[in-house]
């Protein structure tokens, strides 16, 4: 049965803009329904570390555990979700509020839309998790 959709966009490490090779270390989740934006991330960061050895973890974590406090901090005043109408809208909002759009290695990805198959959030959220981060176990 649908419940509305909601829309995630990929939080996408660069090591090497030449290499062109990405590994996603997040996801941002909005849930227009519910006025609601989660951050997702792996708790350890085990592929990005084999892959590059040289990647400056503890600085990485940082960015996530921050990334994931502001997006707890802005559910707090659902009016500021008030305007999203579009993928692109939710884009800008994110390059805003977390990252800018530049050519560092942090970069988001596109916007991708998916049906809701339940309200329950958290249910919704884990499956995300699992889809996109198993393989950082």
């Amino acid at each position: 049965m649908n419940q509305g959709t909601f829309s995630f966009v990929l939080l996408q490490y660069h090591h090497s803009q030449i290499l062109g090779e990405v590994l996603n270390i997040g996801l941002f989740a909005y849930f227009p329904e519910h006025h609601q934006l989660k951050f997702l991330y792996p708790e350890k960061l085990v592929r990005l570390k084999c892959a590059y050895p040289d990647a400056q973890e503890k600085t990485l974590k940082s960015y996530l555990k921050h990334f994931e406090t502001r997006a707890g901090e802005l559910c707090s005043i659902p009016e500021r979700f008030t305007h999203f109408d579009s993928n692109e809208s939710l884009l800008e909002f994110l390059h805003a509020e977390f990252l800018p759009s530049d050519s560092t290695a942090l970069q988001l990805g596109t916007v991708k839309k998916s049906v809701s198959y339940t309200t329950d959030l958290d249910q919704l959220t884990n499956q995300l998790y699992h889809l996109y981060f198993r393989a950082f176990q």
